[in-house]
């Protein structure tokens, strides 16, 4: 079922109809991960230190890596897939003040692994991982002067998510299990 909120849709411009759908996960509706007896899918009680190659920092069950060579989103996600690894997908708040605090600092604008590609406004994660947490910034997304926005950066210095056109180059960041 998406999830609507009167006063969000206020805020954003949009009505109900043009509302994106944004899924919602129920806490503790299917069991967390194991591995060797730790919860590594809960991140509230994954207390063990995940090993990462030279380059990668890690958090909870995965590792990062920041790539600061401009590219186009295509090539980003080619190049991340090149490392066994894809665009990054973001699912809780810690981990996207990980990423912040970490990974992205003081850049202006990164690739993330969100788009709409497939069907305008049913955002994706290059994962195929659910879209259970978005961080977007007011009135995104919006497809801005009737361009076609279908890949989503983190902007500005909150990091808040922007839908741009696919072919802007910016650094991006990778992520990988």
């Amino acid at each position: 079922d998406p999830v609507t909120c009167p006063s969000c849709m206020r805020a954003s411009g949009f009505t109900a109809a043009q509302a994106p759908a944004v899924k919602t996960a129920t806490f503790g509706a299917e069991p967390p991960l194991t591995t060797t007896g730790t919860n590594a899918g809960d991140s509230w009680t994954d207390n063990h230190k995940y090993e990462c190659d030279v380059g990668w920092q890690s958090f909870q069950a995965g590792c990062y890596k920041l790539l600061s060579e401009k590219s186009d989103w295509n090539v980003a996600q080619k190049a991340c897939q090149k490392m066994d690894a894809n665009l990054v997908s973001i699912h809780t708040l810690p981990e996207m003040e990980f990423i912040i605090r970490n990974i992205k600092k003081d850049l202006d604008q990164v690739w993330i692994g969100l788009h709409d590609r497939e069907m305008q406004m049913d955002f994706q994660w290059t994962d195929h991982t659910p879209v259970i947490f978005t961080f977007w910034h007011p009135y995104e997304p919006n497809n801005f002067r009737n361009t076609q926005e279908d890949c989503v950066s983190m902007w500005g210095p909150d990091a808040r998510w922007d839908d741009v056109p696919c072919n802007t180059s910016l650094p991006f960041i990778s992520y990988s299990v």
